[in-house]
This record gives C-alpha cells, structure tokens and sequence, in this order.
C-alpha cells in the first residue's frame, strides 16, 4: 500500500509540474495505444496495474477518448482519479474534458475531477490529490521519455468449474447461430481456454458449417495452439478439418 501511495504521489507531482506547460498538440496513434492498453488490461494486480498506467501516462500524450479508456481499465474511483489527473494536464482535446467526469461511479469522485481540471486550467488553488498530503513541491527537470517495455502476460486459464458454466450457457440456447452467438461472447470473454476445452465447445454443435466456424474463432483464444489438432479431431468431416486446417495456415 505505501508503494502504491509514493508512486502515485511522484505520479500527480509531475503532473502538476506539468500544467504550466501548453497541452500537447498530438495524441499517440491509436494502434500503439490498443497495443498498451491491452497489456495493462492483462495485468492481474491493481497496484501493478496502477504504476504502468501512470508512467503510461507520464510518456504519451492522450486524448480525451484515449484517456476516457485508460481511466475505465480499474474499478474503484481512486485508481481512475490518479490515471486521469496524472494525464490530463498533457491531453489533446482539454475542451472535450467533461466527457471524462462520466467514468466514475460516484458523484463526488467526479466532483472532485471537476475541481482538478479547474485548479490545473485555472491556477486556482483547489485539492488536486485523492488522498492530500502536505508537502513543498521542488522543482525538477522534465522526465525523459523512456520507450514502454511490453509487460509479462501472465498465465491464464479457465477452470472446470468456469468450463461447465460456459458448456451450459452454449447448450442453453435455442437455437443453432444464438449457440455460436454465445460461445463466441464467451471465448472472447476468457480468452484463455486449452484446446481440450475448446473441443468440448466444439462439439456441443450438431451442424459441420457451425463446428467450423466457432474451431476458427477460438484458435485467438488457445493458449496451447500447438495441440489444436485436438479441436480438429473433433470435426466430423474431413472437408471441415481441412477448412480449418488452412485457416489455421493463414494465421502463422
């Protein structure tokens, strides 16, 4: 927890060093920000997740967009507060800021973000931390921008029970496309299935046309690509096998 405070603190520090300069005129393109925000999508600690958005933050520029879903990666209002008062002296579009008020959940959280963005517009003095603490700024150079390394995706996996939930949602539609509808929904969700579980998906569908498209689909989603022929003995047809084998081809 004192971690987590000291990094935040340094964090809204030089953000607020940062408001006297003019916003910046461009916002990272939108791909490398995909690319990043997905990893820090994947990191399963608040606090881990917290430090790489605020140096996230501290290096690119954003936009109101851009920063809207940075912010909306973390459930509690105190995350989201440190993530969008560390940026948003640098955001492109300051006109656009209102937007970002709709990412908390409480009232006063957003109030609060209210009075931050009129205190760094303004000048004026008003709190400007979640938690204030009292403190003589030092003035210090600008940060150095340094390159984001790609943070370690950690092992994921969907348990048995996880997996008899999913089989009954698939099973429990009524028709053919509202179960490859679901099951899509569903791998997209976890994204972290073995081929084994992805065979047993699979096979919950009668009709070859449907076996194949959902094996295509879930092939993003195994995290064990190497023993997809399992999901592919599964296919009642060898037309189908070999439709999915050379989409398999495509994707390597």
């Amino acid at each position: 927890m004192k971690k987590h405070f000291l990094s935040v603190s340094l964090g809204l520090l030089m953000a607020l060093f940062a408001q006297a300069q003019a916003p910046c005129a461009q916002s990272i393109d939108s791909r490398t920000f995909g690319q990043n925000l997905a990893q820090m999508r994947a990191i399963p600690n608040d606090a881990a997740r917290l430090t790489r958005a605020l140096n996230f933050a501290q290096v690119y520029c954003l936009h109101s967009g851009q920063l809207f879903d940075l912010a909306n990666i973390f459930r509690e209002d105190h995350f989201k507060y440190d993530v969008i008062a560390t940026a948003y002296p640098n955001m492109t579009d300051q006109d656009n800021r209102y937007m970002l008020l709709d990412v908390f959940s409480q009232f006063s959280s957003a109030f609060r973000m209210h009075d931050y963005m009129d205190f760094i517009d303004g000048q004026r003095n008003r709190p400007y931390r979640w938690n204030p603490i009292h403190f003589q700024p030092v003035p210090q150079p600008a940060p150095v921008p340094v390159p984001i390394q790609p943070a370690p995706v950690p092992q994921c996996f969907v348990s048995d029970a996880e997996m008899q939930e999913v089989r009954a949602s698939i099973k429990g539609a009524t028709f053919d496309s509202s179960m490859i509808e679901q099951a899509k929904m569903l791998l997209k969700a976890k994204q972290c299935y073995s081929s084994q579980q992805i065979a047993s998906i699979v096979s919950l569908f009668s009709f070859a046309s449907s076996q194949v498209d959902v094996a295509k689909f879930a092939y993003d989603f195994c995290i064990d690509r190497d023993n997809y022929f399992r999901v592919i003995n599964v296919l009642g047809f060898d037309s189908s096998k070999r439709e999915v084998r050379d989409y398999i081809g495509t994707r390597q």
